[in-house]
């Protein structure tokens, strides 16, 4: 997390896992937007044995919802919000490892990122900081379950970030 903080300062992060078999699939999905101040606004779904997690961090308070809560409570920051956010991307790039994408030779250039492709998975890097920001990997599990992860990365200069305290509405831009 820390390189994409240096890198970008400011970026969108976004993921969506499948966990496919003959029985019950399962999704999780995890949306995460920092601004140039460190100011940041996650959301977890996990699988479904952990309940939905939704924290803002804006200026040095913490305001977190959990599970069905309809309200945001101000709460102590705690550690296990920052190992959230790295775990996130960490699982991404983990299944990218345990792949067998060759990254010896980029396949080719899509919209200004270098991109490697095998059959469904697929990797594209910001040649620039050589950073993954998007791509889709399938990969093999036991028990016949096979994961398919979705995630993109979008730095702040090309999708500007806004992070407002929970029920503080976007600024309206007239028409």
């Amino acid at each position: 997390m820390d390189l994409y903080i240096e890198a970008y300062g400011a970026f969108h992060f976004s993921s969506r896992s499948e966990l496919v078999s003959d029985r019950d699939p399962q999704e999780a999905k995890t949306s995460f937007a920092r601004d140039e101040h460190g100011n940041y606004h996650l959301e977890r779904v996990p699988f479904a044995k952990e309940s939905a997690v939704e924290v803002y961090s804006i200026e040095r308070k913490t305001y977190l919802r959990s599970g069905r809560d309809q309200e945001f409570r101000i709460v102590m920051h705690q550690v296990e919000f920052d190992r959230w956010l790295a775990k996130a991307v960490h699982e991404v790039l983990a299944l990218y490892a345990a792949s067998s994408l060759d990254l010896s030779a980029p396949s080719g250039v899509q919209d200004g990122l270098n991109c490697w492709v095998r059959g469904p998975t697929s990797l594209c890097v910001d040649p620039q900081t050589g950073l993954p920001l998007q791509g889709t990997v399938f990969h093999s599990m036991e028990q016949g379950w096979t994961a398919r992860v979705k995630f993109a990365i979008t730095p702040g200069s090309a999708r500007p970030v806004v992070i407002l305290p929970p029920g503080h509405d976007r600024p309206k831009v007239a028409p």
